[in-house]
């Protein structure tokens, strides 16, 4: 009898994409202990069979900033290694710090066997370079002795159109952990099955670390556009995606794997396997549903009744089924065309490429380099390589066209696959202005272009569009816009300001969404913008497929702003030149132009030169906005405590000979206080007899303090302030009694005509006292006066014996309270008694 296999493979042919492949292993039953029975084993034999450690470590200089005691450390739990029996690979990934560092494989928790650099046994150690915001994963094979160290990210998200159908909270989603890719630590790239997208057309990109900061898309580049895919039913998708190149792959469906042995020589005739007997082993891996396998590989464990014949293996090759989408205009793919995603599975595994020997042999059941017609009435002409040109002129379908080609190995084993053609044509956008759009600085939102069109082969109306700044957008400078109200069925979504976008939804007709791109306007709202040009971008959906891209080139033209003249204010006091400041500090030009003052009080003259303010103060404002301000002596009527107030205006250039902006600098002048100045006095008439008493202010009448209110106060007498307000003799032996307010008395002891006198300093409510002291000079008057009133000119000095000749001598000569005696006389003259004078004698009679 046939006996039977149970058989779980372990499969990953990396690569492989819409399988259907036989694989012949022949095996020598060497050996049984119980003739007739087939010992079943769950992997194929390829290897020798693997000893597996008890632990793997990996130690080296970085073990410390992971929180091990410290490096080098071969026992460190925090840095174990973990055993995945499917990859039979120890691996682990690390938040090591960025930097250089070095490590090696520790086994057993000891250094006794370790592996380093190159797969050898005590080998030097592995240098490797940690990223910023990535994570360092390694995978050992204990088998090789190899490991592979690389710098990989924390997470990789696939994020698209499809990802509110997978269950994501919505699309564009970087974090959703739904779309999470895994990682692959045998071939160290991201992969990910996510089943159930409804058929249609999607678009997608790999975000890094959940976020999109570092995302890839087309042609393998950060921040490329958007990938695409079209799903013609509800089927699988497999993606793989490598960080080290940015680069991604897709595939599409669901496999199916079977396996059945047969003895092939047996020698007893018995139907049963004993040793010495052949087994065959047919593995099929077949495609179902467009199917897809990306990461197959062979693997096997150890089976003492068998002994793999290595010469024996062989497989068909893959071919596996194509997608593409007609653009409206002939299909020109360049090799290995329709050959790329297909597979050599006689290849040396598994090291790719895969089909370097295959060959494209017929198509359509036709000859291969002459054109063919598809299934719906177009032609396809395919090379040997692979490559094709597609013409869709004839087309008879609807939606898809196909056509199926066959290859062949080296082997001479065969598959087929089909190649299917999206008939949905895009929308076209076209007729954009040819020439730049000039946009000067502070020119205000600006139509992009009038007639720009939008036409759809096969669509009456299109679902949404994007107007983009794609080309040197400057967040904060540039924004758009839109003018006037959209039409019906059209809404607009916010401004998007971190990429420079706007995003038109809502089911609208193809000449209501031309009309809505000719409202976009583009503006600069920036007095200091960039002068590269951008470039404004225009495509549509019409829910399946984008349209092109159309472009204007916007010229954005600065122009010079001109400086902003900012006031200034400044302090100095009444007696201090003050320069410290600088007038233009405060001032702005938004494009950082060198500033200069170009006018002082309106004239340029004056700039850099000595001139005189109204005010008397001396002003020197030079051009690089330093001063010197001399308050000149004009404010010392300031009182401690007041103020004045000064100015001057400057113009301020940027070098612009219209650009003159005007500012006034404000200078506070504060106050000092001055001492009080003490003046000489004089008095006449003293009384010789009786005491000479002046009221306030008296002394202080005609003293001075050039401050503005200052109050005045006796401070001294005679050098001592003591004196002020006590009776004190002076060296004459007259007595003296000078108050604070300035009041005096006086008492004399010298002889009529004689003069007395004293010194006084004086001093302010500050107590600011005088510098110099002032002298009161006191003239002795005669008590008693003589006067002959006998009309001769004015002669005499009063005495008895040579009286005066007129009464005015008498009275001006008399001291306060005198006495004057009148001798007869024949001549009177007009004049008033003063200061209780007294007059006696014969005479006229007095008026």
């Amino acid at each position: 009898m046939t006996p039977k296999l149970s058989y779980k493979p372990d499969l990953r042919l990396k690569g492989y994409h819409d399988l259907s492949i036989v694989v012949l292993i022949l095996f020598l039953f060497s050996a049984a202990t119980n003739p007739g029975q087939i010992k079943p084993f769950g992997k194929l034999l390829l290897e020798p069979a693997e000893v597996i450690p008890m632990t793997v470590t990996f130690g080296g200089d970085f073990q410390s900033e992971l929180g091990c005691a410290g490096d080098w450390d071969p026992a460190c739990n925090i840095t174990h290694l973990q055993f995945d029996p499917n990859q039979s690979l120890w691996i682990g990934h690390f938040a090591i710090p960025a930097g250089n560092w070095q490590g090696k494989i520790a086994i057993n928790d000891g250094w006794i066997e370790n592996y380093g650099l190159n797969c050898v046994l005590n080998g030097a150690n592995i240098s490797f370079t940690a990223s910023a915001n990535t994570m360092v994963y390694v995978a050992f094979d204990y088998n090789t002795k190899c490991t592979v160290i690389s710098s990989q990210p924390a997470s990789v998200t696939v994020g698209g159109s499809f990802q509110s159908d997978l269950g994501c909270p919505g699309d564009w989603d970087p974090a959703c952990s739904i779309t999470h890719l895994q990682f692959d630590a045998v071939n160290q790239v991201w992969y990910g099955d996510f089943d159930g997208i409804p058929a249609g057309y999607y678009e997608y990109k790999f975000a890094i670390n959940d976020s999109w900061t570092e995302n890839y898309g087309l042609n393998c580049v950060q921040g490329g556009a958007n990938l695409a895919f079209t799903l013609l039913n509800t089927t699988p998708v497999h993606l793989i995606f490598d960080y080290s190149t940015g680069c991604s792959q897709i595939s599409f469906g669901s496999t199916m794997v079977t396996l059945e042995g047969t003895i092939t020589h047996d020698a007893n005739m018995d139907g049963i396997a004993n040793p010495g007997d052949s087994i065959k082993y047919e593995l099929e891996i077949k495609n179902n549903q467009n199917s897809s396998l990306t990461n197959l590989t062979i693997n096997r464990t150890t089976d003492p009744n068998t002994t793999l014949d290595p010469s024996t293996i062989m497989a068909t090759p893959v071919a596996i089924n194509d997608q593409y989408s007609y653009p409206g205009m002939n299909i020109v793919q360049a090799a290995p065309g329709v050959l790329a995603n297909d597979a050599d599975v006689n290849d040396q595994l598994p090291n790719p490429p895969y089909n370097e020997n295959l060959t494209v042999i017929s198509v359509q059941g036709g000859a291969v380099g002459m054109a063919q017609m598809t299934d719906y009435g177009a032609t396809v002409t395919v090379q040997p390589n692979g490559s094709f040109v597609y013409d869709g002129t004839g087309f008879s379908g609807t939606t898809a066209d196909t056509f199926h080609y066959k290859i062949i190995d080296t082997e001479g084993f065969m598959d087929s696959a089909v190649v299917s053609i999206a008939f949905n044509m895009p929308p076209v956008l076209a007729n954009v202005e040819a020439a730049p759009l000039s946009f000067t600085e502070n020119m205000g939102a600006t139509i992009i272009t009038m007639n720009i069109t939008a036409t759809d082969p096969d669509d009456v109306n299109l679902e949404s569009a994007i107007i983009q700044i794609t080309s040197n957008y400057v967040d904060g400078q540039d924004v758009l816009g839109i003018s006037g109200m959209l039409p019906v069925g059209i809404s607009a979504g916010a401004f998007n300001s971190s990429n420079g976008s706007i995003t038109l939804t809502g089911s609208a007709s193809v000449a209501d969404y031309q009309a809505a791109l000719r409202q976009f306007t583009y503006n600069n709202i920036s007095d200091n913008p960039s002068s590269a040009s951008r470039t404004v971008s225009f495509t549509v959906n019409d829910g399946d497929l984008n349209s092109n891209m159309a472009t204007r080139i916007i010229s954005v033209i600065p122009v010079n702003d001109c400086p902003v003249a900012v006031n200034d204010a400044f302090m100095t006091d009444e007696h201090t030149t003050v320069s410290s400041g600088n007038v233009l500090a405060n001032d702005a030009d938004v494009e950082m132009n060198m500033l200069s003052v170009s006018q002082v009080n309106g004239s340029a003259a004056s700039v850099g030169m000595a001139i005189n303010l109204g005010s008397g103060a001396i002003l020197t404002q030079n051009n690089n906005g330093s001063y010197s301000y001399n308050p000149n002596g004009q404010f010392e009527m300031l009182a401690q405590g007041q103020s004045a107030m000064d100015s001057w205006t400057y113009a301020v250039t940027d070098g612009d000979i219209a650009c003159n902006q005007t500012a006034t600098v404000t200078m506070t002048i504060d106050g000092v206080n001055d001492p009080p100045v003490a003046v000489t006095d004089n008095y006449t008439m003293v009384s010789q007899t009786s005491p000479f008493t002046t009221s306030a202010p008296g002394i202080l009448n005609n003293d001075t303090d050039i401050d503005n209110g200052a109050t005045k106060m006796v401070a001294e007498v005679n050098g001592q302030t003591a004196n002020v307000g006590v009776q004190i003799t002076l060296a004459s032996g007259a007595k003296l009694t000078v108050n604070a307010d300035g009041s005096f008395t006086f008492i004399a002891t010298c002889t009529a005509g004689a003069i007395d006198s004293f010194y006084y300093k004086i001093k302010d409510e500050h107590n600011a006292v005088s510098v110099d002291s002032a002298v009161v000079y006191l003239n002795i008057a005669l008590q008693y006066v003589f006067v002959d009133d006998n009309g001769d000119p004015m002669n005499g000095d009063g005495s008895y014996a040579n009286p005066f000749t007129t009464i005015p001598q008498a009275i001006t000569a008399s001291s306060p309270g005198g006495y004057i005696f009148l001798f007869a006389g024949t001549y009177t003259a007009g004049g008033t008694l003063l200061d209780n004078q007294k007059l006696i004698g014969e005479g006229v009679a007095w008026n």
